[in-house]
């Protein structure tokens, strides 16, 4: 005859070892990630809910950049023009002032000389400012910034 003695009692104390060595891994997961959530298992909605709010914080993420280019790109365009206009501006005011008759024609050559110059340099100015590598002032530049 065979007999089969089981000690029930350390049985017990095996599964409840195991379970409380699970639950001791799950927490040091926790405490060791920081997230309260670390897989489906700890909280299936919580997980879609973080899932969709992480991919919605890219989003905004993106935008921001995307902003950020956008007025980086205003901003070197806006330097050109500022440029640009104070040339304008010293051209005009030769023109006003060679209009005077007391300046002889060697004055007045002297002024188209300068305004010759700004306008070339006004040319110089448009046709390389660029952000990115993408010409702002030459005429050719037709995109949208999106933020959203």
């Amino acid at each position: 005859m065979t007999v089969i003695n089981t000690n029930v009692g350390a049985l017990q104390a095996r599964v409840a070892s195991a379970s409380a060595q699970t639950n001791m891994e799950k927490a040091m997961q926790r405490l060791s990630s920081g997230l309260r959530i670390n897989s489906a298992a700890d909280d299936a909605a919580g997980l879609a809910v973080a899932t969709k709010m992480e991919s919605q914080l890219r989003g905004v993420n993106m935008a921001i950049r995307n902003s950020n280019d956008g007025i980086s790109l205003v901003q070197t365009a806006e330097s050109g023009m500022a440029e640009i206009s104070n040339m304008v501006i010293r051209m005009r005011e030769l023109s006003v002032q060679m209009h005077n008759g007391i300046y002889s024609d060697g004055d007045r050559a002297n002024a188209q000389l300068e305004v010759s110059a700004l306008l070339a340099e006004i040319d110089k100015i448009a046709n390389n400012t660029a952000f990115n590598g993408v010409k702002v002032l030459d005429g050719s530049y037709d995109s949208d910034i999106r933020a959203g």
